[in-house]
């Protein structure tokens, strides 16, 4: 059963939610994969972002080997 797990942080700019989530997923063994909503409106973007999710290195939201 895959299960996917998601962490929404808010708050005003320059108080380091970006950091911090970067630190956390370092941390727990994932690389970050940063995005921003004016970004995701290309199609062509869209694109390239389901094709990294379907790599095989991508597989079942794999972690690195610890």
């Amino acid at each position: 059963m895959n299960v996917f797990r998601a962490v929404l942080i808010t708050g005003p700019p320059g108080i380091g939610k970006t950091t911090s989530a970067h630190l956390c997923a370092k941390l727990e063994g994932f690389t970050p994969i940063e995005l921003n909503a004016s970004d995701a409106r290309s199609k062509k973007l869209v694109e390239v972002i389901n094709d990294i999710f379907n790599d095989s290195a991508w597989s079942n939201c794999s972690r690195r080997a610890a």
